[in-house]
């Protein structure tokens, strides 16, 4: 049973009164005129209290950590992915859900096994390629179609004769991806657990045992916003059992460019209003205190540097300098940095947390800042999720990696060895830095090129070769080919062997331990999927690839640090209020942002 709900659009005119109205909507301050003469009745009575029952959808974390002062309780405040975290653990008995990582694996299996029925394929399945197929189906169900729809789409639009190889390898492929599709959901059913497009079927058709009331959308669609919500999204909001009411938050300028039309056909009947709901007046005009942005730049010399460069538009132009030109994204920060600090030295220094500094894509801004604004003096948090890939304790497992597909020459020995995140020995002793120095030159002198079997043919006593041999052995078996699961296995069995043990006093002890825990994760997991679901014969290649892979998808947050200047996204952005903001990098590579290319 479908029960009813209120469903209203909330157009403000900014984004000013875009962050009061999720405030207000979520519970939060009290902005009609008449309760600002009462201080003690500006507040909404319940504006602090949690509400259990609200969910308020968001772009990503840092939406919601710059929103969370503004919203009572801040764990009302959740992404898509935690929306559907929410919804599924209200349900009086919830399923296990597929880890992203365990969907991988099943795509892998069923794509292999769809192409066994596919001989005739233009391609070669490779695990990225599975890794878009995976993508492409997930963009499929999420505009409400399914897998029969989708062939039948595709037939229809190439007609009925193949009258060109064109058209029968498009009829091919689109065969080829309809099984591998259905083989996917197969496997998925019969693992137990649930994707996200079962578990929205299970939470249409089971009431919950402790239903959200409430859901307050802050994002618009797919199109609109890359973070936003798609069309089975909003189908399942006006479905779902036990909602009772749902609002959408948008600017006008969102609307405008087309989220409103779609927005009318997946809401029929939305209460399309604007401003002043319910008894809390959101009249934007009436909010004191709020100041339309103004774009500035002050004159180098006010800043005393030399390293500005001034490009103005046109150089007769009255109109004084609109953007500045830096010769790296480091200058581009220390610029930033100098900046605030001539405001701190006139006196005009804002609060550090009232400052932000946006970029379209957080790499290389948050490493640059460790290092630029750490040595101004400035502090600063950053929200955005780092790679793990880019973290130095992967780098020393591709070491291992490269010494096994090279056979052990011995640049990539000598490479491996060396690692300041490996620990090597020979009768208990630590190899060091001089004795592998040495091996270098020993193995240079005897013109070794590779090859395990003319390593152990090197005559020495030397620890560092027989340190050198004895992890040639640990690696050797990775060389051939075997079950996906005995590989990784063994690749983590020598990582766990040999790393290098972390001093407790090192200030980034806590980072290299996370790092190491994460690596260590996914090498398990990996190795128990394949073990569980497919476990195809991998060459150190494969193997590569796939250990490649699950690092680069693989992200972490950063430590909360506490104050100092914000660093965030363009989309954060819109959730925060800042009496300064800094646009960095905008350059053709980052700004506008790429559309990704489907299969």
């Amino acid at each position: 049973m479908i029960t009813p709900r209120r469903t209203r659009l909330v157009r403000v005119p900014d984004l000013h009164a875009f962050r009061r109205a999720i405030a207000v909507l979520a519970g939060g301050v009290r902005t009609n005129p008449e309760s600002r003469a009462n201080p003690e009745s500006r507040a909404n009575p319940e504006s602090r209290i949690p509400n259990p029952d609200l969910l308020v959808v968001v772009p990503h974390r840092a939406a919601a950590r710059l929103m969370s002062a503004a919203v009572a309780g801040g764990e009302a405040l959740v992404t898509r992915d935690e929306l559907y975290d929410q919804l599924h653990a209200r349900l009086s008995n919830p399923p296990r859900r597929l880890t992203p990582l365990e969907r991988d694996v099943v795509a892998q299996a069923a794509a292999r096994a769809a192409a066994t029925r596919h001989p005739d394929l233009a391609f070669t399945l490779r695990p990225g390629l599975v890794a878009e197929i995976l993508r492409f189906y997930d963009q499929l169900r999420r505009q409400s179609q399914q897998v029969k729809r989708f062939e039948e789409l595709i037939d229809a639009a190439l007609g009925g004769e193949d009258l060109d190889r064109a058209a029968r390898r498009m009829r091919a492929q689109t065969r080829f991806l309809a099984d591998a599709f259905r083989e996917y959901e197969r496997l998925a059913a019969a693992s137990s657990g649930c994707d996200e497009h079962m578990l929205r079927d299970r939470l249409v058709a089971e009431p919950a045992s402790a239903p959200i009331r409430r859901v307050v959308v802050t994002v618009g669609d797919w199109i609109a916003d890359a973070d936003g919500l798609y069309a089975a999204d909003f189908d399942l909001l006006t479905r779902i059992p036990g909602l009772e009411t749902l609002d959408v938050v948008a600017t006008e300028q969102l609307l405008a460019s087309g989220f409103h039309e779609r927005l009318a056909g997946w809401l029929p009947g939305v209460d399309d209003g604007g401003l002043g709901i319910g008894d809390w007046g959101l009249d934007g005009s009436k909010n004191e205190g709020l100041v339309r942005p103004s774009l500035v730049c002050p004159a180098p010399d006010a800043l005393h540097s030399e390293s500005f460069v001034t490009t103005p538009p046109n150089p007769q132009s009255p109109i004084p300098n609109l953007y500045w030109v830096h010769r790296d994204r480091d200058e581009e920060l220390a610029s930033i940095a100098r900046l605030l600090s001539a405001d701190a030295r006139a006196g005009d220094g804002r609060p550090l947390e009232r400052t932000a500094i946006v970029f379209k894509h957080p790499l290389p801004y948050l490493y640059a800042a460790a290092d630029v604004l750490a040595s101004a003096g400035i502090p600063y948090r950053a929200y955005d999720a780092l790679p793990l890939a880019s973290e130095p304790t992967s780098a020393a497992l591709d070491l291992a990696l490269d010494a096994v597909a090279a056979s052990f020459t011995r640049a990539t020995l000598v490479a491996l060895l060396r690692s300041p995140h490996f620990v090597f020995r020979h009768d208990g002793a630590e190899i060091d830095r001089r004795s592998i120095s040495g091996l270098d030159r020993l193995l240079s002198d005897a013109r070794y090129l590779g090859e395990i079997d003319r390593l152990q043919a090197v005559s020495s006593a030397e620890p560092a070769l027989q340190a050198a041999i004895a992890a040639a052995r640990e690696l050797a078996p990775l060389a051939e080919a075997r079950p996906a699961s005995a590989q990784l296995a063994l690749l983590r069995s020598f990582w766990t062997s040999h790393r290098r043990p972390i001093d407790p006093a090192d200030a980034l002890a806590a980072r290299e331990r996370r790092a190491r825990a994460a690596i260590d994760e996914l090498l398990s997991a990996l190795a128990r999927l394949h073990a569980a679901y497919d476990d195809p014969t991998w060459t150190i290649a494969d193997l590569t690839t796939a250990v490649h892979r699950a690092i680069e998808e693989h992200t972490f947050a950063p430590d909360d640090d506490g104050g100092g200047v914000r660093l965030i996204d363009d989309d954060a952005a819109r959730y925060g209020e800042f009496d300064t903001i800094a646009i960095v990098g905008v350059v053709e590579a980052d700004w506008p942002e790429k559309p990704r290319r489907n299969i």
